[in-house]
C-alpha cells in the first residue's frame, strides 16, 4: 500500500515537472516554465494612466508593482526576458525585471538602448535576429518577423527606433516601436506560437512549420477574427488559445481585468466558437498560473 502512495506522488511529481506553466499579467506580458526554467515575455506591469499619455508626464517602472507580480512566480527560473517590440506597453519594466532576474534580454537594438538608459551591462543583452533561435533550458525560443498594426485609422504612434539610451524617467513617447518580433517557442512538453500582434504578416507555408499546442494571441486592432483565425491559428494546428492585449492596460493590475475599448474579446470568442469549437479559448486571470500538460 505504502508502494502505491509512494509510486502515485512521484508521478504526479514527475508529470508536473514535465508540464508547462503559463501565467499572464495583462497585455502580451506572459511567464512560461517547466519548473526549471522560465522564460518572460514583455514585461509591463506599471501601467501608467492615459493622463501620463496625453501630458507627456515622465513616467518610470515602479519597483513596488514589479516586486509583487514577480512574487506570484518563481522569479529565479527567469533565464530570458523576450522583447516583442519596445512601445512602453511591452517594454517599460525591462530595466526592473532584469534586475530582479538577472536574465538575459533578448530583443532589438531600441531594447538594449532601453537596458543602456538604467545603466545595465550590454553583457546581459542578445539582439533578437530574425531566423535565429535561441536555448534557454530545454526551451528553444526562434524569432520571426512580425507587424504592429495602426493604431488609428491607418496610423501607428511612435514607429521607429530608440537611437540611443533613453533616461528611465521619461515621457511614454520615447519608447518608440523598434523592430517587431513573433516567437516561436519549443520545448518537449510542447510549443507555443507566441504571436502577440492582431497584424498577420507570416505566411501560411511557414507557419504550417511552426505546429503549436498552444498559441497566445493578441487581438487588439485585428483586421478581423476570421484572418486571425484562418491565417495563424489554422496553420499553426493550435489546440489551445489565449487571448492577449485585450485588457485596459490604463488602469492598474490591482484593479482587476477591464475590457479594452474597441477590442471586443467576446465577438473573437464567439467567431472562434462557431468556427472551430474544438478548440480550448482560455481566458485567463491576472497573476494567474494555468498547467499545460
Amino acid at each position: 500500500m505504502l508502494y502505491r502512495i509512494l509510486f502515485t506522488i512521484l508521478f504526479i511529481y514527475s508529470t508536473a515537472q514535465g508540464a508547462l506553466k503559463i501565467t499572464w499579467f495583462g497585455t502580451t506580458t506572459f511567464n512560461i516554465s517547466d519548473g526549471k526554467t522560465a522564460i518572460f515575455f514583455d514585461p509591463f506591469v506599471t501601467r501608467p494612466s492615459l493622463w501620463s499619455i496625453i501630458s507627456f508626464s515622465d513616467e518610470k517602472s515602479n519597483i513596488f508593482h514589479v516586486k509583487r507580480w514577480l512574487n506570484k512566480i518563481d522569479k529565479k527560473n527567469i533565464k530570458g526576458i523576450f522583447v516583442s517590440h519596445t512601445h512602453y506597453d511591452h517594454a517599460l519594466d525591462l530595466n526592473n525585471f532584469q534586475r530582479e532576474t538577472g536574465a538575459m534580454v533578448f530583443g532589438s537594438y531600441s531594447a538594449k538602448n532601453i537596458l543602456l538608459g538604467g545603466a545595465i551591462d550590454s553583457k546581459h543583452f542578445t539582439y533578437s535576429k530574425v531566423g535565429e533561435s535561441f536555448k534557454v533550458g530545454d526551451f528553444k525560443v526562434s524569432v520571426l518577423s512580425g507587424e504592429h498594426p495602426s493604431h488609428f485609422l491607418g496610423m501607428t504612434f511612435w514607429t521607429g527606433d530608440i537611437e540611443a539610451p533613453i533616461k528611465e524617467n521619461s515621457p511614454l513617447y520615447k519608447y518608440k516601436q523598434g523592430e517587431v518580433f513573433n516567437y516561436f517557442i519549443e520545448h518537449p512538453s510542447g510549443n507555443i506560437f507566441f504571436h502577440p500582434s492582431g497584424q498577420v504578416t507570416l505566411k501560411e507555408e511557414k507557419l504550417s512549420k511552426m505546429k503549436s499546442k498552444i498559441l497566445i494571441q493578441g487581438i487588439a486592432k485585428r483586421e478581423s477574427s476570421e484572418a486571425l483565425i484562418d491565417s495563424v491559428l489554422v496553420p499553426v494546428g493550435a489546440s489551445v488559445v489565449i487571448p492577449a492585449h485585450h485588457d485596459d492596460f490604463f488602469k492598474s493590475l490591482e484593479d482587476g481585468f477591464h475590457e479594452m475599448t474597441l477590442v471586443d474579446p467576446q465577438e473573437f470568442k464567439e467567431t472562434l466558437k462557431k468556427s472551430k469549437s474544438s478548440i480550448n479559448y482560455v481566458e485567463m486571470k491576472y497573476g494567474e498560473t494555468l498547467t499545460f500538460q
